[in-house]
């Protein structure tokens, strides 16, 4: 069920959304209406929820170096 909250302008950027926490809230923010950015290690389950909710991943192991640096700039140039 959608609900709206006034996401609709905005983008949540989860990390660890293959996890079972980060499905959570990637699955609550996209039915908040946010336009969805997600980031985990498992690429199969990154592909699973993009066709899910319609959201934008990009598979990255975070304890590498500047891998946060990457996923802000991967996630900049996605989400226009």
């Amino acid at each position: 069920m959608k609900t709206d909250w006034g996401l609709g302008d905005r983008v949540a950027l989860i990390t660890g959304a293959t996890g079972y926490l980060g499905q959570a809230l990637a699955r609550g923010f996209g039915a908040a209406g946010a336009k969805l950015f997600l980031t985990g290690r498992n690429e199969a389950v990154l592909a699973e929820l993009a066709k899910e909710l319609a959201a934008r991943t990009f598979a990255v192991d975070l304890t590498e170096e500047n891998a946060a640096v990457r996923v802000v700039k991967e996630a900049g140039r996605s989400i226009r």
